[in-house]
Formats: C-alpha cells, structure tokens, sequence
C-alpha cells in the first residue's frame, strides 16, 4: 500500500497499542464469522506478514512504537512482542544492506 500512497512520505511514526498483528487466529474464532477470512486473506491483511512486501527502504524511517497493556490478554501481548521482534529484525537486517 505505501508504494501506491501518494502521502507516505509525510507519515514520521505509528504508535500502536495493543494491536492485532496477526489475523490468522481469528479465522478459528466466532470473530470471524461476518468475516469470513480464509487463512491466506487473513495473513494477506496482517501487519505481522507485511515485511516481506514492504519497501524497506521507506519503512526505515518511520519510527514504530508498540505498547501493550499490563493486563491485556496474552493473546495481544504475544502478538504485540512478535510483531515488534519482526519489525526490529527486518529494520537491522535491511540496514546492512543500506
């Protein structure tokens, strides 16, 4: 999507708080039911498998800060904990190669 939006350069930052990164848990779940996602559409639509698609380029200079609540279910804090190991680890791998 950023290569397609117009405004990307204009973003500095994203705070994301108890997010959902990863859809794929959902399809097993009664939330999906007015959803209907198939397993590939729901990884299609999760921040969590974005990486691989994303420019890096651009998404190295956009600061991410992920926070999650104390007493959020474990579910959104092990999201949370992955989806920032991902973003570090592609962040660190891309800048080698900068």
């Amino acid at each position: 999507w950023c290569q397609k939006e117009p405004h990307f350069n204009l973003v500095s930052g994203f705070i994301h708080i108890s997010g959902v990164f990863d859809l794929v848990p959902l399809v097993y779940t009664s939330m999906n039911d007015p959803l209907k996602l198939g397993r590939e559409t729901a990884q299609h639509f999760s921040p969590q498998y974005l990486f691989t698609t994303l420019p890096m380029d651009k998404l190295n200079k956009i600061k991410q800060v992920v926070v999650v609540g104390e007493h959020d279910p474990p579910e959104f804090r092990r999201q949370s904990r992955d989806y920032a190991q991902v973003n570090y680890q592609c962040n660190k791998a891309s800048k080698r190669f900068c």
